[in-house]
């Protein structure tokens, strides 16, 4: 699922969706934010170890004591001589990357006022308990894990538990209450799980214009898709050019974006209810109309085939158990999002730096949502359609959860993720 522009505060967006997922926040919020979290002993000596040098290659280190220059005169460093001042360096550090850090700041405030508004406490166990059952994710101890981070991404123990897994905590407590796993998405998961699978081919374009041109010379020879699925200068799909845009996997029931792929498997799969001529079914080599799913991404799909469904007992009791587990972690994923989101379209923000002004907004229109899907055309009915992206090519959809062949929201990838950090201050990418 591709992310739609909401303007010049889209990055902050994603900057606190990246904080719910492991392998893309690494790094991106270090000494940002402030927290209420109580020094105990044990922090405090997670603190200490952010002013260790780096391993001496047995396994020990060394604790040195370092001052700060803290006045804007101070010097932050002496070349023959000369004099580089804190304010100096600050002013460079401001111009290079300030916009992508006050990004970074913005959310960080915004998710504890947040925090103080609902009133939570989170306590030292919860962040050691988080920080460890993430280890346990990578198969590593808690020590282990937090010096690999230090070591090759340059956090330090404190700033870990400090700036990224206490916001963890803090947007899922948010978040959770408002989640509820219905006996619908129940019946969903079982219909995702054993339901039909659409095989498909897929060409994407960078522009409408391109799309539309492509989807009419399909029609006339639809022999061509494959050809110009492979074509770089045609197809812009990394993952399903080499295989003349074949999905890497079928594309399921209910898969995320859910209007998009109930609208793919009625004009796909399931046609027209009232239509009982079988002619007019959907048939294998169909398409879809070209589908816009971001500024510049538009989606054409070919119909390959369509496995049959399976049948299944809706009433196991096991396998709904299964289902509701999987179903609440994926809701509760795409539910920090728009807890997010929300908080956002509330705050009154101003960016001196960029000379940006958000005002507050009660509410978010529909060409507003990100995810969002449009039908590019109004193609005839019996090729106009909608379909869910490559999983690999536009984020996460559709990709199974576990067992549960039913996509995960486009920020949520399995819980915990491997590390992936960038360098300090750079912002997440859709």
């Amino acid at each position: 699922m591709y992310a739609m522009d909401r303007g010049p505060w889209a990055r902050v967006l994603v900057v606190a969706t990246a904080l719910t997922v492991f392998s893309s926040v690494e790094g991106r919020a270090q000494g940002f934010f402030r927290n209420p979290i109580k020094k105990d002993p044990a922090v405090k000596a997670a603190s200490a170890e952010a002013d260790r040098d780096k391993d001496k290659g047995d396994g020990t280190v060394r604790l040195i004591p370092k001052e700060v220059p803290v006045s804007p005169n101070d010097p932050i460093a002496i070349v023959n001589n000369q004099v580089i001042t804190r304010q100096q360096l600050a002013d460079e550090t401001v111009a290079r990357e300030g916009k992508k850090v006050l990004d970074a700041m913005i959310a960080g405030m915004l998710i504890d006022q947040s925090v103080a508004a609902a009133k939570l406490t989170i306590t030292d166990g919860e962040i050691n308990q988080e920080v460890a059952a993430i280890a346990r994710g990578m198969g590593a101890t808690p020590q282990d894990w937090l010096r690999t981070l230090d070591k090759e991404r340059g956090i330090s123990p404190s700033q870990y538990k400090r700036d990224i897994v206490y916001r963890i905590i803090a947007l899922r407590r948010l978040a959770e209450p408002r989640v509820q796993v219905t006996k619908e998405d129940i019946q969903k998961a079982f219909e995702a799980n054993y339901g039909e699978k659409l095989h498909y081919r897929m060409i994407m374009t960078a522009s409408s214009k391109d799309a539309n041109a492509i989807w009419n010379e399909v029609k006339e020879n639809p022999a061509s898709f494959e050809k110009i699925a492979r074509d770089d200068r045609r197809s812009i799909d990394t993952e399903t050019k080499p295989i003349g845009g074949l999905g890497l996997q079928p594309m399921a029931r209910h898969a995320y974006p859910l209007e998009l792929s109930k609208e793919v498997f009625k004009q796909l799969v399931d046609g027209d209810p009232n239509d009982i001529d079988p002619r007019h079914k959907p048939k294998d080599g169909d398409l879809t109309g070209p589908i816009q799913l971001a500024q510049s991404a538009f989606v054409i799909f070919r119909r390959e085939k369509v496995d049959p469904a399976q049948p299944y007992d809706v009433n196991d009791e096991a396998k709904r158990k299964e289902f509701t587990q999987l179903l609440h972690e994926v809701k509760l994923k795409d539910m920090i999002q728009t807890t997010f989101n929300e908080m956002m379209d509330r705050a009154s923000i101003e960016n001196k730096l960029t000379g940006d002004i958000k005002p507050p907004k009660a509410q978010v229109t529909a060409a507003q949502t990100d995810g969002e899907v449009k039908l590019m055309t109004n193609p005839p009915p019996s090729t106009r359609s909608a379909a869910a992206v490559n999983p690999k090519s536009a984020g996460d959809a559709p990709q199974g959860v576990g067992s549960l062949n039913i996509p995960r929201p486009a920020n949520a990838p399995r819980r915990p993720a491997p590390p992936s950090a960038p360098s300090e201050g750079e912002t997440p990418k859709d």
